[in-house]
């Protein structure tokens, strides 16, 4: 499942912080299936922000894709900030706007 959130932060710093509260937050529940298996959530976050990596929304939209795509190439379950790490992890799926 991949989601867009929005969040009002004042810099990277600030938006880093939201991310990983959340991905934090998310991986602490804990679900037991029908087999009495214990499953946890994990999540992959990519983080762009205005004015550094776009100054539309679509911009900074496909920015913070590029990031999240960079989050699951390199592990999952961690925020990657855009423009960190390998930036040639650009599927097709970048190019809707």
């Amino acid at each position: 499942i991949q989601k867009s959130i929005l969040e009002m932060a004042s810099n990277l710093e600030g938006a880093k912080g939201v991310g990983e509260k959340l991905r934090k937050t998310l991986s602490e529940i804990k679900i037991r299936n029908d087999s009495g298996v214990d499953l946890s959530i994990t999540v992959s976050i990519g983080v762009a922000t205005f004015p550094e990596h776009g100054t539309t929304a679509a911009e900074i939209l496909k920015a913070a894709d590029i990031a999240l795509y960079q989050s699951k190439a390199g592990g999952r379950n961690r925020l990657t900030p855009y423009g960190v790490g390998d930036v040639s992890v650009q599927p097709s799926a970048i190019s809707r706007q």
